[in-house]
């Protein structure tokens, strides 16, 4: 089990820490733009720093611990997603991943070296950069979630987000268009 430290969601007011609330949605737009994910399965977790002493040597959590019970102190609730990919492999998502990911994205870029890189990037990272009250407020888009989530599972945009009725013309292009 992958345990994450901090506590993000208890930050105290006025900080700049990013929020289970705020990665939540990402990943919530993420599943939403990505059909060629399946078994797609939300649970609540135990994460912080004493959170590896739930799951005990077995790994799993005891069987009457639900969401929503009181955790020891250094712990505290969080979201996780487990999904697939088109060949069956099995991922899990969760908060960390996602910090993680968008402090990637704004401090190393998204590994596609082009010229749309500043478009592309350029609202995650006024986001990242906006004040926290300001911040929760927003919304990221389809391709902002995309490429976040797909550089936490796969450290890379394996499937970029196109809008069909995107600025730059009908979205991607179809090989298989005749056959449909």
């Amino acid at each position: 089990m992958n345990v994450e430290t901090g506590s993000a969601s208890h930050a105290p007011s006025g900080s700049h820490w990013i929020a289970d609330e705020e990665t939540q949605r990402i990943a919530e737009t993420f599943v939403a733009a990505s059909p060629y994910l399946g078994d797609i399965a939300w649970s609540q977790v135990p994460v912080g720093e004493n959170a590896a002493y739930l799951y005990g040597f077995s790994g799993e959590l005891p069987e009457d611990l639900e969401p929503g019970d009181p955790l020891p102190e250094g712990c505290r609730w969080s979201w996780q997603l487990s999904l697939t990919d088109p060949s069956g492999r099995d991922f899990r998502l969760h908060h960390g991943q996602v910090v993680s990911a968008i402090t990637k994205v704004v401090y190393e870029g998204d590994g596609r070296q082009d010229s749309m890189r500043a478009f592309r990037l350029g609202r995650i990272e006024q986001w990242y950069t906006e004040p926290a009250d300001s911040r929760r407020a927003l919304k990221l888009g389809p391709e902002a979630a995309v490429t976040i989530c797909q550089i936490a599972l796969w450290d890379k945009v394996a499937f970029p987000y196109e809008d069909e009725n995107g600025p730059f013309g009908t979205g991607r292009m179809d090989f298989f268009e005749e056959q449909r």
